[in-house]
């Protein structure tokens, strides 16, 4: 499935009364672009990521996914905070659960090449936690290899496996060139792994910073990530 591009333009999202989460909000992303949305807890990252996969269809404006309305576009790959695999489902067959028509061949494959070969047999509580990222990883791309969004994937992980996900994430875009949105608080995702970085700040959230991070992934040696650190902190 071809990258697609991704239109967001919400004129208001609100929760109850106050301020509204988003107002006249509006952001573009190219197809084939890692875009990182970045910002402090509770400013509405998810939600927005919510509204991107057609979940949340409670708000005015518009979402559209290479001019489809997101509610009526595919539904993105999702990855979550947690792996959200069922327990009493293989890894060969959470994966399949995200696409119907995906052979078992495919679904294999698929778990090959997040480094799960010969391992699709196994049920959740036999896999490790950074093997049961790598499942959603792969159910991920089952459902939907042109578009993926990812809601802090990296939070709940020790610094040694987190820098083993985002290095597992950074190869499988390379080769694939999906758009993706990738929602997180931690900078150090964003300098790794995104062509752009949207800041966002205050309530309704804005867009406090646009940054376009121009060496590839593969180029980004210590001296140029503390450079795009050091842009972004300042």
């Amino acid at each position: 499935m071809a990258a697609p591009s991704l239109n967001i333009a919400v004129t208001e999202k609100r929760f109850g009364v106050g301020a509204p989460l988003f107002a006249d909000f509006n952001l573009s992303i190219e197809p084939g672009t890692v875009v990182a949305l970045l910002g402090p807890s509770g400013i509405g990252k998810s939600s927005l990521l919510r509204m991107v996969a057609g979940i949340d269809r409670a708000f005015s404006g518009s979402i559209a996914i290479d001019a489809v309305a997101a509610a009526q576009a595919p539904a993105p790959g999702f990855v979550f905070q947690d792996a959200r695999l069922l327990p009493w489902l293989t890894a060969l067959e959470n994966v399949r659960l995200a696409n119907r028509d995906l052979d078992q061949a495919g679904a294999e494959n698929l778990l090959s090449q997040v480094g799960l070969a010969g391992r699709g047999g196994d049920f959740p509580h036999q896999l490790s936690g950074g093997m049961q990222r790598r499942v959603s990883l792969a159910r991920a791309l089952a459902a939907n290899p042109g578009l993926l969004v990812l809601d802090e994937p990296f939070v709940s992980l020790d610094a040694a496996l987190a820098a083993e996900m985002r290095t597992l994430l950074a190869e499988t875009i390379d080769a694939r060139r999906p758009t993706v949105l990738l929602v997180t608080h931690n900078v150090e995702d964003g300098v790794r792994l995104a062509d752009r970085i949207i800041l966002l700040a205050g309530r309704p959230a804005q867009i406090a910073a646009d940054v376009a991070l121009d060496t590839p992934r593969s180029e980004r040696n210590e001296a140029v990530l503390d450079a795009y650190r050091a842009r972004l902190m300042a």
